[in-house]
């Protein structure tokens, strides 16, 4: 039997919550500790609009939210969508 890998995408889709604001980087810290602890295979947190929602919505530096996720998720590998 095959193997399936589930993904988790909740950091890099964060912008299209319930809520239909973009999860700001402050918000994301302890959500990123606590899914690091649950074992996917890798957390897809970089791609699509991420970069554009940072600068354009949140006014955040998008690299220290990369730098921030990469320091919380210590044993998830980190994943891009690519288009």
């Amino acid at each position: 039997m095959r193997k399936i890998d589930i993904f988790d995408t909740t950091f890099r889709d964060s912008a299209h919550t319930l809520r239909k604001t973009p999860l700001r980087t402050d918000e994301l810290a302890p959500l990123a500790e606590l899914m690091d602890a649950v074992g996917f295979p890798a957390a897809e947190v970089w791609g699509g609009a991420t970069f554009s929602t940072c600068l354009r919505q949140l006014n955040e530096d998008p690299w220290d939210r990369l730098k921030l996720l990469t320091q919380k998720l210590k044993r998830t590998p980190l994943k891009m969508l690519v288009r």
